[in-house]
């Protein structure tokens, strides 16, 4: 349970970064 939240928190993460670089 634990990890998978984990996984989900590093995807949302990683999806916010990259939107985050595209507006750069």
């Amino acid at each position: 349970m634990k990890k998978g939240f984990n996984i989900l928190l590093c995807r949302a993460i990683s999806d916010m970064i990259s939107s985050y670089m595209g507006q750069i």
